[in-house]
């Protein structure tokens, strides 16, 4: 998996079969988008194969729909899942393709200019650990573990050793359609750091623990091994997989300042609507407030309103695909694969059906 420069973000990331399992069917990218950098683990189920082919389709959906978003946006991320689950589920009910239970869980972190966007399904995992040293969870899991937490009849601690632990409750290419969970843009400041990981991770060790690694290291290389021989440590029961970026400030690789954005609309055919409406609620903010980047400005804006915004927004980057062409697809990054057999030989478990 390459690399994004260095002067925006650095990275570590670490996959492993684990003690037990046979096959890694764990699966995470990065790519670069024409707005920042996505991101993105996914945890296949339904079988050896069938659940390494699930997560491999759905981060490669992921990748080349995302790849392709001039302007990030909650719609935007939607229709990069929808289409992600649309692959799953397709193959899984076609003939000789695969197994109705096949599916996957996804997280996604799009992190334009010195702000990220948080995406899931299921019960893989972002944290972020901000440069003061709180952790927090950005996603919640969608188990059935989860909901009994929410209700009180569990603790996090009886959740994370209980039998149906492994439950999930939605997951990529289950159903003919899936809803996804997106945060609200979340600033970033210079020095933090946001874990995503698959539940190898998150299932076994504890979020403090999680942290503590975190603390302990500040080169995100170092952090991603540390993390995964904190799982291992646990029993290595599951595929085990990292991704630690440290957001570095600075002006991001392909970020724009207000007066570019507002050059690419006005030399953009047929698109005076489009510069009016951007010059007007996306670029005057961010230039009165002493050409801060337009993500932090728009991060200030009521809900209502910047819902409303990304509606129009959405409307105007579909009429400009419409008179200008397609956009232009980028390559998406290769899954990384770990196709190692078990560390060590242990104890032969059986797989459970929901996982």
């Amino acid at each position: 998996m390459a690399k994004p420069d260095a002067g925006h973000c650095s990275v570590g990331a670490r996959s492993e079969t684990g003690y037990v399992r046979d096959e890694n069917q764990d699966r995470m990218g990065w790519i670069r988008a024409p707005f920042g950098d996505v991101y993105i683990v996914s945890d296949g189920m339904g079988g050896m194969s069938d659940g390494a082919l699930a997560a491999e389709l759905t981060v490669q959906a992921l990748q080349r729909h995302l790849g392709a978003v001039r302007f990030a946006r909650r719609n935007s991320v939607r229709r990069a899942f929808a289409a992600a689950n649309e692959a799953v589920y397709a193959r899984a009910h076609s003939e000789g393709g695969g197994t109705p239970g096949m599916g996957a869980t996804a997280v996604a972190v799009l992190l334009h200019n010195a702000s990220i966007m948080v995406a899931h399904v299921g019960d893989s995992r972002a944290y972020l650990l901000d440069r003061a040293g709180q952790c927090q969870r950005l996603t919640k899991d969608h188990s059935l573990v989860q909901r009994l937490v929410d209700r009180g009849v569990l603790s996090p601690a009886q959740a994370q050793t209980h039998p149906d632990a492994g439950v999930i409750e939605r997951a990529v290419g289950h159903a003919p359609g899936v809803e996804v969970d997106i945060s609200p843009w979340l600033p970033l400041r210079h020095g933090d750091r946001i874990l995503v990981c698959s539940d190898g991770l998150c299932g076994y060790a504890q979020d403090a623990e999680i942290a503590a690694v975190l603390r302990a290291h500040v080169n995100p290389q170092e952090a991603a091994d540390r993390l995964v021989e904190l799982a291992l440590a646990k029993g290595g029961e599951d595929n085990i997989t990292v991704q630690v970026i440290r957001y570095e400030s600075g002006r991001a690789h392909g970020a724009m300042r207000p007066v570019d954005y507002l050059a690419v609309v006005l030399t953009t055919a047929a698109a005076s609507t489009a510069a009016v409406l951007i010059s007007q609620a996306y670029l005057a903010p961010a230039l009165l407030r002493g050409q801060e980047a337009p993500s932090q400005a728009l991060a200030r804006r009521p809900a209502a309103e910047m819902d409303a915004l990304h509606a129009r927004l959405d409307g105007i980057e579909r009429d400009l695909a419409r008179r200008c062409g397609p956009e232009p697809t980028a390559v998406p990054a290769a899954a990384l694969h770990d196709e190692a057999g078990p560390r060590q030989a242990g104890p032969r478990q059986p797989q459970r059906t929901t996982r």
